[in-house]
């Protein structure tokens, strides 16, 4: 069977916790080398998982000719020069969110990647897990008539930590939200199948002293008329929130609970109205008993490194192309720039 070769650039982290096991299952996938500036990361990635070859810079591991493709997993602050490296070396990428730290830095990567002809996957994963999957098709059907409003939450305990990337902005670019909130923003748009044009935002730093916000609360209008809400936070701990996921509209109502995060776990409540809604008929009204559906407790990482070795052997449409990446990148933007100046900002078309 045809596998895509993968170079690892930034064992560790993310990519040992989550990447690497999800691309032992892909049947497509094969890592053939890991990289990481430290030495001792990437002998230990190496021997964990029966990596053949460890690397300590990106240009040695770009220049080994069994790479056909490079996850990226490194601070987000290294992100556009190694994917623009990549694509020059001939290496399609698959890049973890956010795709760079500003638009500028992404424009610049669309079009590296574009004038080398290689593919670009973004690594929003949670497109990926089967309740959402179930929730996109049911909207799109209009199984809840016209969408009306909806909301994301993702929460952690994040507290002060020395020598940790994503705390210092000039490396991170924000906190929750960049970290989390960009995550819930991506996931609204693929479920309704509508983009963000608006924001408003509050963020801030309230409980912790680290310079960037701990919690940020995003009101959206999307190009189907219907309002968002957004709200993550790093000062709120995991287990004491559900991770919420609405969607209500004229004739339903989608309700998921922790089913946002980086497991494929929760469960999905759909409650639909049985009859057209009119008032002189409002208190005979019933609601069909609500249908509730279970996680299967797959792998998202698995899932989404499979996508993108099938989008590079097949063909296949990608599921998060590198566009999504410079509109995530506006959208980003925006709300830092709403939550200075207070008030609505638009995102900029791609």
């Amino acid at each position: 069977m045809k596998k895509i070769r993968y170079g690892i650039i930034g064992a560790g982290g993310i990519a040992d916790r989550r990447m690497i096991p999800g691309m032992i299952k892909s049947e497509h996938s094969e890592i053939v080398a890991a990289m990481a500036p430290h030495p001792d990361i990437v002998k230990n990635t190496c021997e964990v998982f029966h990596i053949p070859k460890g690397y300590v810079t990106e240009e040695a591991l770009l220049a080994d000719p069994e790479v056909d493709a490079v996850y990226i997993a490194s601070p987000l602050v290294f992100h556009a020069d190694q994917i623009c490296k990549a694509a020059e070396a001939g290496k399609h990428v698959f890049s973890e969110k956010p795709m760079a730290l500003n638009s500028n830095e992404c424009q610049k990567i669309l079009s590296v990647c574009e004038k080398a002809n290689v593919k670009l996957f973004v690594g929003f994963n949670m497109r990926f897990h089967n309740l959402h999957q179930k929730m996109r098709d049911i909207l799109i059907k209009g199984g809840i008539g016209q969408i009306v409003s909806c909301r994301a939450q993702l929460t952690c305990w994040y507290p002060e930590m020395e020598n940790v990337w994503r705390l210092n902005k000039k490396l991170s670019g924000g906190g929750a939200f960049m970290d989390m909130g960009l995550h819930c923003m991506d996931l609204l748009e693929y479920l309704s199948n509508s983009e963000i044009q608006q924001v408003y935002a509050l963020t801030d730093t309230m409980t912790f002293s680290y310079e960037v916000e701990d919690c940020a609360n995003v009101m959206v209008k999307f190009s189907n008329k219907s309002v968002g809400y957004i709200d993550v936070y790093f000062n709120v701990p995991e287990h004491v929130t559900t991770c919420c996921l609405e969607f209500y509209g004229t004739k339903g109502s989608l309700i998921a609970e922790h089913t946002i995060g980086q497991n494929e776990t929760g469960t999905l409540y759909y409650r639909k109205i049985q009859k057209d809604l009119s008032y002189s008929a409002q208190q005979e009204l019933a609601l069909i008993e609500p249908a509730v559906y279970a996680s299967e407790h797959g792998d998202l990482y698995a899932k989404e490194i499979e996508s993108f070795s099938r989008s590079i052997l097949n063909e296949e449409p990608l599921i998060t192309p590198g566009k999504q990446g410079l509109h995530m990148a506006y959208a980003a933007e925006a709300v830092y720039q709403s939550a200075a100046l207070g008030k609505v900002i638009s995102i900029p078309k791609d």
